[in-house]
């Protein structure tokens, strides 16, 4: 029913195209798996030891896997965790989280009020969850969850995101990611720190924020088709002793972003080491200042006119660009 200056209109309600389509996240099933012990009230424990992965594991709570641990999902198995997830491996006990076939959909861990841990663990083979009403961009996938992760590896994602983080606070060192067909990092509306960080073989952007906040230190990229660094919807990133090398775009600031960057070696940059333009034109102009680094100089910077790129206290010049032809007949072509 609606009422609009006192006249009332009735309108019957027909089902719609998912109706009865079930939410995955309602459906607990940790029980179901005997390897999964419980610990207490909140808390779930996957022990030492090869465990196979026949279906999707919905934790309601929090879980604890421990070193020397490896999970074998078959493709259509995944892991959700309503809650913080613990996985410390160590050195020679890592923990490994891989498909049993050619890939398998990933991890989720969500609105979590407890900080989650990953360190010495390797992930492999994602897709992304794609099931009855939950589909996700991500292979990892952080949503309103604090997260450290250290030592650890993901490799050969499928994913639209290898690593995609919202609303959450994260920080990444001393890791490897390799082989993502589309982005390896997705930041959205978080916050970040990222050190001694390595990237290679991207098919989309190594590293995309969108309103982030974000703070890079000792980052090596290599072999990115896209871009190396993608700083849009109004982040603020700050990039120290980089090296970023055969990438379609080194570094582009984007849609009202300001990016500073110190001490960073761009090589080999197929379109650009440097861009500064407006996709979306209801954010304001972006900032990009380069400072003591070391430019690929026969790329040429891009800027667009009202853009701001500064190299060293210069302002680069403007170019004329087109940004809708750029993104029809570039590599940014999604």
């Amino acid at each position: 029913m609606t009422q609009y200056q006192g006249k009332i209109k009735y309108q019957k309600l027909y089902k719609t195209l998912i109706s009865g389509v079930k939410n995955p996240l309602l459906e607990e099933n940790v029980l179901n798996f005997d390897f999964v012990n419980k610990k207490d009230d909140d808390t779930w424990v996957i022990p030492k030891g090869e465990w196979i992965v026949k279906s999707p594991i919905i934790v309601n709570g929090n879980l604890i896997i421990e070193p020397d641990v490896k999970l074998l999902f078959d493709d259509h198995a995944y892991l959700v965790v309503h809650g913080r997830i613990v996985a410390n491996g160590k050195k020679h006990q890592k923990i490994i989280l891989t498909s049993k076939n050619k890939s398998w959909m990933g991890l989720y861990v969500y609105e979590s009020k407890l900080d989650s841990s990953l360190n010495n663990v390797v992930i492999s083979n994602t897709s992304s969850i794609n099931d009855k009403l939950l589909k996700l961009s991500g292979g990892v996938t952080f949503y309103k969850s604090n997260v450290n992760i250290t030592n650890s590896k993901f490799t050969s994602s499928t994913a639209e995101d290898m690593l995609n983080f919202v609303k959450s606070k994260y920080v990444i060192s001393d890791s490897v990611m390799l082989s993502a067909r589309s982005d390896a990092i997705d930041s959205d509306f978080s916050d970040g720190y990222i050190r001694n960080l390595i990237i290679d073989n991207v098919g989309g952007d190594a590293i995309d924020t969108s309103g982030t906040n974000l703070k890079i230190l000792n980052l090596k990229v290599s072999q990115v088709i896209d871009k190396a660094i993608s700083a849009g919807e109004s982040s603020s990133v700050s990039i120290s002793k980089c090296s970023l090398e055969n990438v379609g775009v080194g570094i582009a600031s984007k849609d009202g972003s300001n990016v500073s960057v110190s001490g960073c070696t761009i090589k080999n940059a197929k379109l650009s080491a440097l861009m500064s333009y407006t996709k979306k034109d209801f954010y304001g102009k972006p900032g990009l200042d380069v400072r003591l680094s070391n430019l690929d100089v026969k790329t040429k910077f891009i800027r667009q006119r009202e853009a701001k790129l500064v190299i060293n206290g210069e302002l680069v010049p403007y170019s004329n660009l087109n940004v809708g032809k750029l993104y029809k007949s570039t590599f940014m072509k999604k």
